[in-house]
């Protein structure tokens, strides 16, 4: 299989954790989220919605609040978190270069998740343009949890929303995240950990989600050498490809290991005590912790 993303595509899009950083940087988004024309509701934390999307905001408001009480109960971090739904008109009026459609946090007291009221966007349409080469084995799972293709790739832009909260709770919790790929799969393993234990219906769609990509996409770029070196500029079709081999990996691996692979991530990598920049000597300290590292990392080379 040779598939090929749109040109216009992977020029408009980068990744979500890059952009969050700049985003941080030159702006405070909730500032400006709190000026526009949006209802503020509570359905268990604030959520900022237009009108047209309080189903989604009384749906995800009460799935983040358990997200913020697991992560408390589970590490014993308490972050203050508010979400935001918005339209393309409202998401470019953030002073942001993140694209719109792709979800992102910005940290601060509080911090905010922000994502696409509807589906749309970058992550949409993204899904859309590999649907023909997925499956029918896949498609029939999709089908039996109760979703289209369609709807089943709203539900997954949804939940990267909590891949994004999973990056806050990393730093809150004090694990190093100086490497960019340990960066991506600790945050894919906070997430799917509150998923695993909350929502296990929610955790099939994002597995699934994971494995339609893995199977539907070929990289151009699959090597961690060059995820860390090019980061962004890997294009998100790449992307996408590298962050569901950390999630198929952070899957098996909490089925395993539970939420104390996490504690034994933080003793080995605290944060703020070195810059983890070789891969090689990262994956064998991983797989002293768990057996298994050696063997998937060769999964790109």
């Amino acid at each position: 299989m040779n598939f090929k993303i749109k040109t216009s595509f992977l020029v408009s899009v980068l990744v979500l954790s890059f952009f969050t950083t700049n985003a941080q940087k030159r702006t405070e988004p909730i500032k400006k989220i709190r000026s526009l024309d949006l209802d503020s509701s509570r359905y268990e934390i604030m959520v900022y919605h237009p009108e047209n999307a309080e189903k989604k905001a009384k749906e995800l408001g009460p799935i983040m609040a358990d997200a913020l009480e697991y992560y408390k109960e589970s590490f014993g971090t308490d972050l203050n978190f508010r979400l935001a739904l918005l339209d393309q008109k409202a998401w470019e009026t953030l002073d942001t270069d993140v694209p719109y459609g792709l979800p992102f946090y910005s940290a601060g007291n509080p911090s905010i998740a922000i994502i696409p009221s509807v589906a749309d966007g970058a992550v949409y349409d993204f899904m859309l343009e590999i649907k023909d080469e997925v499956s029918p084995e896949l498609m029939s799972q999709i089908s039996e949890l109760g979703y289209s293709y369609e709807n089943f790739s709203a539900k997954m832009l949804d939940l990267i929303g909590f891949h994004e909260i999973g990056h806050a709770y990393m730093i809150a919790y004090g694990i190093n995240n100086t490497n960019h790929w340990l960066n991506e799969f600790v945050a894919n393993y906070f997430s799917y950990a509150f998923l695993r234990r909350t929502n296990p219906h929610l955790a099939e769609v994002w597995d699934i989600s994971n494995r339609v990509i893995l199977e539907a996409y070929d990289p151009t770029h699959t090597g961690l050498d060059t995820f860390n070196e090019k980061y962004a500029g890997v294009g998100v079709p790449d992307y996408a490809w590298y962050q569901s081999m950390f999630e198929s990996r952070a899957n098996d691996l909490f089925d395993k290991r539970g939420e104390n692979f996490l504690r034994l991530l933080k003793n080995e990598f605290p944060a703020g005590k070195e810059s983890l920049d070789n891969n090689e000597e990262l994956v064998m300290r991983l797989e002293k912790i768990e057996p298994g590292f050696v063997e998937w990392s060769q999964k790109f080379k």
